[in-house]
């Protein structure tokens, strides 16, 4: 009995102990560089939260988000989970994680991390019936022969890759959210290009079959497309570039090389000639370690062999307008590529990250001007549009907008690109939001 009364006694100690650190440890992050998200601030008392019973949960998240030595405990628990995953041929893990920590494919993680500039926003079809969805289910998530699923990483030596999923329902409102915006705005040229992740061309061949085949998904996608929609064939132009370094081996992303073919597909689509890639400045940050490298908790062949990630510095006058919510006349000017990133991720160079609005005014003088709906593959594919349009507007639908129809009417938008990565194509809540903003 006495032997229990010392581990009670021990074990409330340790929580006190605890709650003393998280009142008296200083200088409290608001940022998790390892999740690339904004830790929860302190709940405001008012009454109605307190009735509501929305105090009591703010506060369960606001203590979690703030527990102190978070990070480190998340970096432990995320080297086991690497412990419990299965060994294959030829140096290749699989790594199971649960469906909370999907981020390769949902980039539910994307928000802002600045490094030189700590100012961010403070600014995420009903149910079909069930008959329907299961008679149009096609792809399922992917579950291959050993169990792995799209909540998982195959870990091939120094590379870290995402299988995603795909099924009917969430397609066919992505392709339909298109295909009535085009017919909304006939005078709009609309293009759709849906871009494959780096496991379409590095995943291991014992690894590789029809249910995660992303040509295939994305010409299921291309299929749902009305005529009055132009396909942007990304896919083709990728691959026969695979050999290059045009996918980021510990990060979920592309290269700015990456990038740059896909933008040579588009710049044919709207019959200009791209810019050549000797006339761009390129950066390069040196020894980049990302988010996959995070979710994993570390890996020893990616420390020895990180990534660089090479940005291209634009050789022509613009301004870039990063707005800080849905107001035009509220917004900050920045370059769309940064060579003074001091935070281990070193994407954000390209656009500083995710916003909700930038605006792009150009020298051009053709007449076209262009909305671009994006993820965060988009952001390196930005800098290569600035020759091209008069104005440009960049949106992600993962923050608050503004009225998409008052920019078409205002400044007469003539094209339109939905760029979007082949995992979030098939994210409900990513898809709903387009389709939300496309048509207000």
């Amino acid at each position: 009995m006495k032997r229990y009364r010392i581990l009670i006694n021990g074990f409330l100690g340790f929580l006190a102990l605890l709650g003393v650190l998280f009142y008296a440890i200083p200088g409290r992050p608001t940022i998790s560089e390892k999740e690339n998200r904004a830790l929860a601030a302190k709940p405001k008392i008012s009454f109605e939260n307190f009735w509501s019973g929305k105090l009591t949960s703010d506060y369960t998240t606001y203590f979690s988000d703030n527990f102190p030595f978070r990070d480190q405990l998340i970096s432990a628990a995320n080297t086991l989970k690497t412990y419990t995953g299965t060994s294959g041929k030829d140096d290749i893990q699989i790594v199971y994680t649960d469906s909370s920590d999907d981020e390769a494919v949902s980039e539910d993680f994307d928000d802002d991390i600045y490094a030189e500039d700590p100012a961010q926003e403070d600014n995420r079809q009903q149910d079909e019936n069930k008959k329907d969805i299961k008679e149009e289910e096609i792809i399922p998530d992917v579950a291959l022969d050993d169990g792995v699923t799209r909540n998982g990483l195959i870990v091939s030596g120094d590379t870290a890759l995402s299988i995603p999923g795909q099924t009917k329902k969430t397609i066919k409102i992505y392709a339909g959210m298109i295909n009535d915006f085009a017919d909304m705005y006939p005078d709009i040229n609309v293009y759709c290009g849906v871009i494959p992740i780096s496991s379409a061309f590095y995943l291991p061949k014992d690894f590789r079959s029809e249910k995660n085949d992303q040509r295939l998904m994305i010409n299921n996608i291309y299929e749902m497309l009305d005529s009055n929609v132009a396909k942007l064939d990304l896919y083709s132009n990728l691959e026969r570039h695979a050999d290059e370094y045009i996918y980021l081996r510990t990060d979920h992303h592309w290269t700015g090389l990456g990038a740059y073919y896909a933008y040579e597909v588009f710049a044919k689509a709207i019959r200009q000639d791209p810019t050549l890639l000797s006339r761009y400045s390129p950066y390069t940050y040196e020894n980049c370690l990302g988010t996959l490298y995070n979710k994993l908790g570390g890996n020893r062949a990616m420390r020895e062999n990180p990534d660089y990630i090479t940005v291209y510095q634009i050789p022509f006058q613009y301004e870039a307008h990063y707005w800080r919510g849905t107001r035009s006349d509220d917004y900050y000017v920045r370059p769309l590529v940064a060579t003074n990133i001091r935070s281990w991720n070193k994407y954000l160079a390209f656009t500083y990250g995710d916003h909700g609005v930038i605006d792009i005014t150009t020298p051009v003088k053709n007449g076209r001007k262009l909305i671009m709906f994006k993820d965060s593959f988009g952001n390196a594919f930005v800098p290569f549009l600035v020759s091209h349009f008069e104005k440009i507007y960049v949106i992600d639908p993962r923050y608050p907008t503004p009225s998409i129809k008052g920019i078409i009417e205002d400044e007469h938008i003539t094209d339109v690109l939905y760029l979007t990565n082949i995992g979030n194509t098939n994210v409900e809540y990513h898809v709903k939001a387009l389709k939300r903003i496309s048509s207000h």
